[in-house]
């Protein structure tokens, strides 16, 4: 594995919506570019799934939650009031990196061997990126999974992973299983707006 940094930057296109393609009700002439942009987007997924898995970084992830205090035994005029969430900021510094599950060669998945949490070492960071190297490039999928639940326990609450490989949605295969996503005007912005139905995996 070449250690390293890599930077990921595509414009993202979708499908467009079938009233679009054909007009909307006020004869608005549909927008083809999305159309037009989707075979480069491909091409783009398509060298990022064969070249990521070959890179590393080293990441400083700052979490910020709302959680409930750890439960103890409140006394007194405390013991009547409902306990009041805490808003916690926490630092995760470790070496990231883009591999695969035996199982399912096909999906990546991000993995982190971490190196410090709020600042407390967990792995010394000279050994950190060549442990992560190791683990990720075995042929036992527990050390894989190992690494899934010691990053969970690191992080507040429960932290959305995975999204790093997000241009992997819009490969050739994914494309023609069917994946689409439908925006239309008018709706709320932001995501979630429209609709999504993947295609084959």
């Amino acid at each position: 594995m070449r250690p390293g940094f890599f930077i990921l930057a595509a414009v993202l296109g979708v499908k467009p919506a079938p009233a679009a393609q054909a007009g909307d009700a006020r004869g608005e002439a549909p927008d083809t570019r999305l159309a037009a942009a989707l075979p480069e987007v491909s091409q783009a997924a398509a060298t990022f799934w064969h070249q990521a898995p070959d890179y590393m970084a080293r990441e400083t992830l700052n979490q910020k939650a709302l959680t409930l205090p750890k439960r103890r035994l409140r006394v007194g005029r405390d013991a009547t009031e409902p306990p009041k969430p805490e808003f916690l900021h926490r630092e995760i510094v470790s070496y990231y990196a883009l591999s695969s599950f035996r199982a399912s060669s096909e999906a990546l998945h991000e993995f982190r061997e971490i190196v410090s949490v709020d600042g407390e070492t967990v792995t010394a960071a000279a050994g950190a990126r060549s442990k992560l190297a190791e683990k990720i490039s075995g042929h036992d999928d527990k050390t894989r999974k190992a690494l899934l639940a010691d990053f969970e326990k690191a992080s507040l609450a429960v932290t959305a992973t995975d999204f790093g490989q997000l241009i992997l949605l819009f490969t050739k295969r994914n494309l023609a299983g069917g994946f689409s996503s439908e925006w239309r005007r008018g709706s709320a912005a932001g995501v979630g707006a429209g609709k999504r139905s993947p295609g084959a995996a």
